[in-house]
């Protein structure tokens, strides 16, 4: 479990996008963890410690690739006629 985010995070980064990916679900899950990491700290259970500390910098680390990949504008097209040189062309380039 403490893992698994990682490859969502792998998905994110293929696919230039966090569109599919819920920030709430995220941070709802990382409250928990972080209440399990609290509770393995006051009882001195180190198992409890170590995968709960993994398993939050992951979702830290997910948490800000969705933040990375939503804040990013991807870049738009625009038709334009053919004599322009193209069917498309970034709005970027046409100024």
């Amino acid at each position: 479990m403490g893992l698994a985010p990682a490859l969502q995070i792998r998905i994110m980064v293929r696919n230039r996008s966090a569109g599919d990916t819920s920030a709430c679900w995220v941070v709802i899950l990382l409250i928990g963890l972080l209440l399990w990491l609290a509770y393995g700290t006051v009882t001195g259970s180190a198992p409890l410690v170590i995968t709960n500390a993994v398993s939050c910098t992951v979702l830290l680390i997910l948490l800000a690739t969705i933040a990375y990949f939503r804040g990013r504008q991807p870049r738009r097209t625009s038709p334009v006629s053919p004599s322009e040189g193209g069917s498309h062309v970034r709005i970027a380039d046409r100024a």
